[in-house]
């Protein structure tokens, strides 16, 4: 088949050749399926989607796209349509990442051109479909097809271990143990997805949620600015490169970066950019991420109740469009978890079922922050201290392997509050250590104030500096603390929180006292 540029006037003599007027006077053993200018006529409509991607324009590509593969799974197979559906298939889903929709119909045409690679014996195709599927299946919540499928696509793009299939399955490879919650062994994968991403010439996409995982493995790490700094970067990059839906999606995942560092003013900022975007290009996959990072916004406002309708309503517009309980953050499980805890009617995402979930679930990081929170589920029905701490150790051991130095430091804080409620003082301060060191430069962000006294040396107190710019600095903190909030006992107990940290206090209060009428 005679694959030629696409010029208006070759197109207007193909169409013509399959109008329906031509199908009237066709022979009765005829169709058009069996005619050469069917076929041409898809051909070119895909040249029609590499201009289009040349010039910029994803949604004209991902129209024409989507023809293609539509009208092809209508056709019985011969080797030039399998060869075009394959190829097509592939570059429509890395078109619809961009875009952030079509997910629902998107995983029925890959499943449809599998078997098409499979009859050409196209081992690079099949390689990839797998690998596409796999990132699909885990947005559905199919973990166990997702891992199948991501395994056998790894094995296949390994063994014919060439550059340039190995650079096109880096994102999905190392997807493939992201979702395990191995963030050591993705965050390499995820750096040569994001580098190919940039460095692909025009009018071929390859790789373009690299920069998104890279992000997210960079965080889990305990590496937040750099995190931020990918994101940025790529988000610009996208920018300019004409790909906006990408960029609000990265902008999306911003906001939840910003969040997990308790940046909230400039994580609302970008967040709520990026869902009025999302909402006005239809893009769902921003959208999910925006609407998502909104409920933990609010959930760190103290207003539970309104970050669990969010919550609930984010799952439930996202189902439809085939994102089922997708997320990697911690912050989740953390809502849900005190909704839980404050009695809040379970809907379809709740932190038991969540729970039972993720003890089934390969991502041991998740796994790990679950049954942190299971602990302290435990300690609130008063459980007896060995339950508590079975839960505790099991969580330190899943964290250390993914590799999260805050969340293991969070574990490592309930064993010191364990120690402590058991009167082993030194056994505390020793995990008090050990929280301050998975912390790192973010200890004032994570380390809780009730836990400092143990970190405290007696010599300390001669150390301290009493510089003003040193005094100015701290009170500065006290008034970015003091932000305003809709819970009133929230605003109270960062007020206590903040003077305590100013003062060098181990204990506070505030007597209230409501004005009599």
């Amino acid at each position: 088949m005679d694959v030629f540029p696409y010029y208006p006037f070759r197109l207007k003599i193909v169409l013509a050749k399959i109008s329906p007027a031509t199908e009237m006077h066709m022979s009765p053993g005829k169709s058009r399926p069996h005619s050469i200018p069917g076929d041409e006529a898809l051909y070119v409509v895909k040249n029609l989607a590499e201009n289009a991607l040349r010039s910029g324009d994803r949604e004209s590509a991902w129209q024409h796209l989507k023809s293609v593969t539509g009208r092809l799974n209508d056709f019985p197979p011969s080797p030039e349509r399998d060869a075009l559906f394959t190829a097509t298939a592939v570059e429509l889903s890395n078109v619809s990442f961009v875009l952030g929709k079509g997910f629902s119909e998107l995983t029925d045409t890959l499943q449809h051109a599998l078997p098409a690679a499979e009859r050409i014996g196209d081992r690079r195709s099949m390689a990839m479909i797998n690998l596409h599927l796999g990132r699909l299946f885990y947005f559905a919540e199919q973990r166990d097809s997702a891992m199948l499928v991501f395994e056998r696509g790894k094995l296949a793009a390994e063994d014919l271990g060439d550059e340039d299939i190995l650079t096109q399955s880096a994102e999905f490879i190392g997807l493939y143990y992201f979702i395990q919650g191995r963030f050591q062994e993705a965050i390499g994968y995820f750096e040569r997805a994001a580098q190919s991403f940039e460095s692909e010439k025009s009018g071929r996409i390859i790789n373009p949620s690299g920069p998104l995982w890279l992000s997210y493995c960079a965080a889990f790490s305990g590496q937040f600015h750099r995190a931020i700094g990918t994101l940025d970067y790529y988000r610009r990059l996208a920018i300019e490169g004409g790909d906006h839906g990408l960029a609000n999606t990265l902008r999306a995942t911003l906001g939840i970066i910003l969040l997990g560092i308790k940046k909230t003013r400039e994580a609302h900022f970008h967040l709520s950019g990026a869902f009025q975007e999302a909402r006005r290009t239809k893009n769902v996959l921003a959208g999910y991420f925006a609407r998502g990072g909104l409920a933990f916004h609010h959930f760190m406002e103290g207003r539970i109740e309104e970050a669990w309708k969010w919550v609930v309503q984010t799952s439930e517009e996202a189902a439809t469009a085939g994102l089922i309980r997708q997320y990697a953050s911690p912050i989740v499980l953390e809502t849900l978890f005190e909704a839980h805890r404050k009695g809040i009617s379970p809907g379809p995402m709740n932190f038991p079922s969540e729970f039972q979930r993720l003890m089934k679930d390969p991502n041991i990081h998740l796994r790990g922050v679950a049954l942190r929170l299971k602990a302290l589920e435990e300690i609130d029905h008063n459980a007896k201290s060995n339950v508590i701490e079975l839960l505790l150790t099991q969580s330190e051991t899943y964290l250390l392997q993914s590799g999260d130095p805050v969340q293991t430091g969070k574990t490592h804080i309930e064993m010191a509050r364990l120690k402590l409620r058991e009167g082993d003082r030194l056994g505390a301060r020793a995990l008090a250590e050990k929280a301050r060191k998975d912390f790192g430069s973010y200890m004032d962000v994570f380390f809780p104030d009730d836990l400092r006294p143990l970190l405290a040396l007696e010599s300390d107190a001669t150390l301290l500096s009493e510089s003003e710019d040193h005094l100015l600095g701290m009170f500065a903190d006290v008034i970015e603390e003091l932000s305003p909030s809709a819970d009133f006992d929230l605003l109270l107990t960062n007020t206590v929180k903040s003077t305590n940290r100013y003062f060098g206090a181990e204990r506070g209060g505030i007597f209230w006292f409501r004005r009599s009428a």
